[in-house]
């Protein structure tokens, strides 16, 4: 009856491990998904946001040259307070 009751405990441990492997495999699908639908979501707004640069540039080149120009002044101010 001892080695009946062990079985019974050995074949129960098994089978919570593979629910848990299971369950561990279905998040990680889950996670994929979810990552997967994000990376889809950004990539349109980058290239919408890309479009109306373009777009914004075309019509306003003057202020396009003059807004790098201040981000890059801007940029390299900052980058000089930072020690090396």
């Amino acid at each position: 009856m001892a080695t009946m009751n062990g079985m019974t405990d050995v074949n129960a441990a098994r089978e919570m491990g593979r629910q848990a492997v299971e369950q561990g495999r279905q998040a990680v699908e889950q996670g994929y998904e979810t990552m997967r639908d994000y990376a889809e979501k950004s990539a349109d707004m980058i290239g919408d946001v890309s479009g109306n640069l373009k777009e914004f540039v075309a019509r306003e080149p003057w202020v396009a040259l003059i807004a790098a120009f201040a981000v890059g002044y801007l940029v390299a101010r900052a980058l000089r307070r930072v020690p090396s």
